[in-house]
């Protein structure tokens, strides 16, 4: 059953199998259960991974403040250049549940 609603083009993880960079010549649609939220990969020089090592964050307990906050948060896209193709028209951001997939496209929710 196909319901109201396709996006198609990229693979799973928005990625548009192509050289020409996000958004270049075939669709690309990033779909995500809420609204991600969208972060920048280094702060002051150093990559997020190793603040958040640092900070013992990457290695707390699934059950701790910090952990469960995160969770709350939805998905997190490090890296900005979705965020700018999104707002530059290049690349499509949908939000609600996939209900069926299959090859290249996902059926969403209603």
């Amino acid at each position: 059953m196909r319901g109201a609603d396709s996006a198609g083009g990229g693979d799973s993880n928005g990625n548009s199998n192509s050289n020409s960079g996000i958004g270049g010549p075939r669709e690309v649609t990033i779909i995500a259960s809420q609204q991600p939220w969208f972060m920048t990969e280094r702060i002051l020089g150093a990559t997020v991974y190793r603040a958040l090592k640092l900070l013992g964050i990457a290695s707390s307990p699934a059950q701790s403040r910090v952990s469960q906050y995160i969770y709350s948060r939805g998905d997190g896209i490090l890296r900005t250049e979705a965020k700018r193709a999104i707002r530059a028209g290049r690349m499509r951001l949908r939000t609600g549940r996939v209900v069926d997939a299959h090859a290249r496209s996902a059926t969403m929710e209603p």
